[in-house]
């Protein structure tokens, strides 16, 4: 039987878990995370190029950790995370523009 308290839990999904998470690291409120794929799920983080390093952390520490956090709640889900890449907010923009004039 369902407690009452578990009906009114929300449930995330792995990409809403993935931008709190770079959200939080990164000290970035705009960062945002989308999930390339279904099943075998690149993840792909915009957040602005003077807080990456937060999102990355020193030697890289803090987005294994997220990776790790991520394939555990993507288990779950029947999700794999192949790969979290933090990209710049800037050159994600500049990246679109010349693929539009091509």
């Amino acid at each position: 039987m369902a407690n009452k308290k578990d009906k009114n839990k929300k449930v995330l999904t792995v990409e809403e878990l993935a931008t709190m998470i770079v959200r939080a690291t990164s000290g970035d409120a705009k960062a945002t995370v989308k999930q390339l794929g279904s099943k075998r799920a690149f993840f792909e983080a915009l957040v602005a190029k003077d807080r990456r390093g937060g999102a990355i952390g020193k030697e890289g520490r803090t987005v294994k950790a997220t990776r790790t956090i991520l394939n555990a709640v993507g288990a779950k889900n029947g999700i794999r995370v192949q790969e979290l890449q933090i990209l710049d907010t800037e050159k994600k923009t500049e990246t679109k523009e010349t693929e539009k004039t091509k």
